[in-house]
């Protein structure tokens, strides 16, 4: 249990790592949609790379000519990731 409890500790950091990693990152990026990281959906890659949701619509704004129904993106599509 003890070894469980410190492999969930390792895992949660490195994973908290990533994430001010990508937040940090200079903009604007390309960004490959996937299941894993965003749920794909807009606001799902705003909390990633903004760390906040609510900002999906910039997101939208910068691919429109990719995305024609911001509910419907898919994996795999390479999205514009442009400065706040």
């Amino acid at each position: 249990d003890a070894a469980r409890t410190n492999v969930a500790k390792v895992v949660s950091q490195l994973d908290e790592d990533l994430r001010r990693e990508i937040v940090g990152a200079p903009r604007p990026v390309v960004y490959t949609v996937s299941m894993l990281d965003d749920g794909n959906t807009l606001s799902g890659i705003a909390r990633l790379f903004y760390g906040d949701a609510t900002k999906w619509r910039r997101i939208y704004e910068a691919n429109r000519k990719l995305i024609k129904n911001p509910n419907v993106i898919y994996g795999g599509m390479q999205l514009t990731i442009p400065k706040l």
